[in-house]
This record gives structure tokens, C-alpha cells and sequence, in this order.
């Protein structure tokens, strides 16, 4: 019998928690769409977008912490800012408006569609160009974009008032 080498285990497993990491991410990036719906009704657009800048803020400082990063600096701190207030201002408030008035599967599947317009406008107007796709680079779309725009049946509107009422 011969043993297995230590590190082809070793990138077994790591494979295996980068896949299980993955597969969580993209569960909890799809429902928070629906999350973000269901607090709608209970906070408006600010509150929410404030809630999940602390909770991203608290969840990323602990990070931080641990990895023992250094602390940014002076322009660095300045841009770090004006992208917060820029994401919170601007994508978080504008998102928890729009899910007020369009169900969380529109939502999502017009968030997704951020990445792909943000590449062609770069490669039309910046003059990037379009280089040929690496399969390698495609999976995380190829993996949320099927289930982003796959949504349940709409529930019927429950009608309200005396034309509603059995005869």
C-alpha cells in the first residue's frame, strides 16, 4: 500500500473548502436580495443601507483584526471614504428604494447585469478592448447568473374591498 502525499491531500481539502465557501457566498448573495425585500417593509432605504455597512464594516474589521492589517493611511484613508460613502450613497439606498416598486428576481438579475455593461462601456469608451474569455474566469458568473434570473410564480394579488367579497 502507498500513502497519498501529504499535499495532494492538503489541496484536496483546500479545494474542497474553497468549493464549500464558494457555494455558501452564492446562497447568501442570492437571498439577500430577499432579505434586503422583507426589511424594506420595516426600514427605509438609508436605515437599511446604514445596517448593512455596519454589518459589512464590523465583519470586515474583524478580519482585519485578526489578519493583523496595517491601518490605510492618509490618500489611501481619503479614497477608502469617499468609496464608502459612494457604495452606501449611491448603490445600497438606490437598491433598497428600487426593491420597494420590483420584486427581489427583477432586482437581482438587473444587479447582475452590472459587471458585463461596466466591461463593455470599459471597452468601448476606455478603449480596453474585449479579450478572448478564459473559461477559468467565467465560473463565478456562469454560476449565480442562471439562478438569478430563475424566479417562483408571482402570487396572485389578493384583492381587497367589497367587489372581493363572495356574492
Amino acid at each position: 500500500m502507498t500513502a497519498k502525499p501529504a499535499a495532494v491531500t492538503a489541496t484536496r481539502r483546500t479545494d474542497a473548502v474553497a468549493v464549500i465557501a464558494g457555494r455558501v457566498t452564492v446562497m447568501l448573495w442570492g437571498s439577500a436580495f430577499v432579505g434586503i425585500r422583507a426589511a424594506g417593509e420595516a426600514f427605509s432605504p438609508g436605515a437599511l443601507g446604514v445596517g448593512r455597512l455596519l454589518v459589512s464594516s464590523a465583519i470586515l474589521g474583524a478580519v482585519a483584526l485578526v489578519r493583523r492589517e496595517p491601518v490605510p493611511r492618509g490618500r489611501d484613508m481619503l479614497a477608502i471614504a469617499a468609496y464608502g460613502v459612494l457604495w452606501l450613497g449611491v448603490h445600497s439606498v438606490t437598491l433598497n428604494a428600487a426593491e420597494r416598486h420590483v420584486d427581489a428576481g427583477t432586482a437581482a438579475m438587473i444587479i447582475n447585469t452590472g459587471p458585463i455593461l461596466i466591461a463593455v462601456l470599459a471597452g468601448i469608451f476606455l478603449r480596453e478592448g474585449f479579450p478572448h474569455p478564459k473559461p477559468e474566469l467565467c465560473t463565478d458568473d456562469r454560476a449565480k447568473r442562471p439562478g438569478a434570473v430563475t424566479k417562483p410564480p408571482a402570487r396572485p394579488a389578493q384583492a381587497t374591498g367589497p367587489a372581493s367579497s363572495p356574492p
